[in-house]
């Protein structure tokens, strides 16, 4: 897979987060929370600590901005859960998103790479659920639904 990091320890704001790194054509520095409780609770948003509690746009920041990033990186923070790998994403440049594609594929390939899951997933985002394979010949094949957000004019 060339240069790989798995769970290398990145210190974001004096805390140290252990990070795998993976690229979809973009950069992304994937979390896995196992245990939330053992984080600060100046982190989440309420005194229940879950991943749909972490404060994203307060640590987001820190992380996607952090020197080891130059350009920049997406950041993902996710928990393997019963039905499947519950994900929040941090896109660089934009903050916290409702889903990412290549968010989704990374963390799926990420869990892979650090033998937390298969090669094979649901990822559980806010925006709704991607299914992601990643196939023995290195293809990452992502299927969801389609739906129509909004709908709007422009006058140029």
């Amino acid at each position: 897979y060339g240069r790989v990091i798995l769970d290398a320890p990145l210190n974001v704001n004096g805390q140290s987060w252990p990070v795998t790194c993976v690229s979809m054509g973009n950069p992304h520095a994937i979390t896995f929370i196992n245990d939330f409780t053992t984080l600060p609770k100046d982190l989440f948003t309420s005194e229940e600590r879950s991943l749909e509690t972490l404060d994203l746009e307060k640590i987001g920041a820190f992380y996607e901005s952090n020197p080891v990033f130059p350009e920049k990186a997406n950041i993902e923070f996710a928990h393997i859960g019963e039905a499947g790998i519950e994900m929040r994403v941090y896109e660089r440049g934009c903050g916290e998103t409702l889903a990412c594609g290549t968010g989704a594929c990374a963390t799926c390939v990420a869990a892979a790479l650090t033998e937390r899951t298969g090669r094979e997933n649901d990822l559980i985002l806010r925006g709704g659920v991607l299914h992601i394979l990643w196939t023995e010949d290195d293809h990452v094949m992502m299927t969801g639904p389609a739906a129509e957000a909004f709908e709007g004019t422009v006058t140029l």
